[in-house]
């Protein structure tokens, strides 16, 4: 909103004054009869009129306050809203040199869930802290804006990827606690950064690109993360399989493969792991890398394990059909699957409808999920009633991998490749993996070692006791055909806890 400038305030003030001389000299003669005259007359109705139109004025001018705070401050905070961030930055973006300015869009994580757990007053105390906190910290040469709830907008002077992403991580770390009361809330911030180039995209352009950014950094470990051109790409690869994803899945396009698990002391095959892979047309193979942490995020994962499971199932039954060895097959579980009404009788009704034993597929679940979920002891319990086998992959690769061999009923587990990339230089690292070896052996549970890809981490795996493999060194994951003839070179043997 325009400011009143000086002459129009010299001028109101001398309407004003002239007007109510008038109405007070206009107003003396009326009240005393004697002094009247036309003259006064007309200096009552003018002093009258000038007094409205000061007070029309004015009240014109409040209301235009009140109608500019509404169209561009925000009502909480007092800063600037998303429109007067759109306009003014619009206007700086011009008077800048190219590259020296960057959007950049922040929030923070879980904040709807605060709102709801302690309530909206501590949310909006949390919002005007934050708020505080980026007008001390970069106020100064920032334009900054809210947009809603904990999401803010702020125009930087852009110091190159570094320095930027030096600058929002000190303050994210600088900003992470809030205390109130009897409370304490870790807060961790969301950054997304858009660079300003110098073509003529317009500002608004940069403003959204901060925000896919941002959207981005959330399910990311790194909470800061620039838009570029890669981004963009994958992010319309990922619309382009989210549009695909259910038509793919009924047209038979997400296909098993197969890594078979060794014995190592005898070489014989002992049990395989069913991995998916999305065939897109006869010379396009997506990796699970690309589309699995999609899935993950959109559910859709749910989905595509249960294809694998019904696949693994018919391929264990055309064995069976043929009076061949069958040996486990482990198939990959989502910790979605565990949240899921019905997973238990989902799974059951799958083998029985192939006639495959439950003893023959090994649900295999990441270390993660126990992470997350509290109820999967009583979950375990069910699956091992109903006759499933249990296995956890990427062993070790969190905080409390060996409280699970206790308190969950595995019958098997999966070192985490990364025991093995440290065990051949670290002797304390080869220390843990023996005795990890050996405790799952005392518990009568199996160990099958992943990612075995030189001649030397299996030498040491056997020296230790450990007898079962799976990785390169042996076999990739093959298609169910492929597989099926290594089978036929190869006598299988059914795995048993190492002893």
């Amino acid at each position: 909103m325009k400011r009143i400038t000086d002459n129009k305030f010299i001028l109101l003030s001398a309407l004003f004054c002239a007007g109510l001389f008038a109405l007070l000299w206009g107003t003396g003669m009326v009240l005393f009869p004697h002094a009247f005259s036309p003259l006064n007359l007309l200096l009552l109705f003018l002093g009258a009129f000038l007094a409205i139109l000061v007070a029309v004025f004015l009240f014109r001018q409040r209301f235009n306050r009140h109608l500019y705070r509404l169209a561009y401050a925000d009502l909480l905070t007092g800063i600037a809203n998303a429109n007067y961030f759109e306009e003014e930055g619009t206007r700086r973006r011009r008077a800048a040199a190219p590259h020296s300015l960057c959007v950049v869009s922040t929030d923070i994580s879980h904040f709807s869930t605060i709102n709801d757990s302690y309530g909206r007053q501590m949310g909006d105390d949390i919002i005007l802290q934050v708020t505080k906190a980026l007008q001390a910290t970069f106020g100064g040469e920032a334009l900054l804006a809210r947009v809603k709830a904990d999401h803010f907008l702020l125009l930087l002077p852009f110091s190159g990827e570094e320095g930027t992403r030096a600058a929002l991580l000190r303050f994210g770390a600088q900003n992470s606690d809030y205390a109130a009361a009897s409370h304490h809330i870790k807060l961790r911030f969301n950054f997304g950064v858009a660079e300003i180039g110098d073509d003529h995209t317009p500002f608004t352009a940069f403003v959204d690109a901060a925000e896919i950014a941002r959207r981005e950094a959330r399910i990311r470990p790194d909470p800061v993360l620039f838009f570029s051109g890669e981004l963009e790409e994958q992010l319309r690869q990922n619309r382009e399989m989210e549009d695909q994803m259910e038509q793919a899945l009924a047209d038979g396009e997400f296909v098993a493969y197969y890594q078979p698990k060794f014995n190592m002391a005898t070489g014989e095959i002992c049990g395989a792991e069913a991995l998916v892979r999305w065939q897109r047309g006869p010379s396009h193979l997506y990796y699970p890398d690309q589309f699995i942490p999609l899935f993950e995020r959109n559910g859709f994962i749910t989905e595509v394990d249960f294809c694998v499971l019904d696949q693994a199932c018919a391929l264990l039954r055309r064995r069976l059909d043929s009076g061949l060895p069958a040996f486990p097959i482990s198939v990959n579980q989502s910790r979605l699957h565990l949240q899921e009404e019905g997973y238990l009788q989902r799974l059951t009704e799958m083998v029985e409808r192939h006639r495959v034993p439950p003893g023959l597929i090994e649900l295999e679940l990441t270390e993660t999920a126990f992470n997350e979920l509290g109820h999967l002891e009583e979950l375990g319990r069910q699956l091992k009633e109903i006759g499933f086998l249990l296995s956890i992959d990427d062993f070790g690769s969190g905080y409390s991998s060996l409280s699970l061999l206790g308190g969950f009923p595995l019958d098997t587990i999966k070192l985490d490749r990364t025991f093995m990339d440290k065990a051949l230089s670290s002797s304390r690292s080869q220390i843990i993996v023996q005795k990890v070896v050996e405790l799952a052996h005392e518990m009568g549970i199996l160990v099958i070692s992943e990612g075995v890809e030189l001649p030397e981490q299996a030498r040491f795996l056997l020296q230790i006791g450990c007898q079962h493999a799976q990785g390169y060194l042996y076999a990739r994951p093959l298609p169910a055909d492929a597989f099926e003839a290594l089978c036929r070179q190869n006598t299988p043997a059914a795995p048993t806890a190492d002893k």
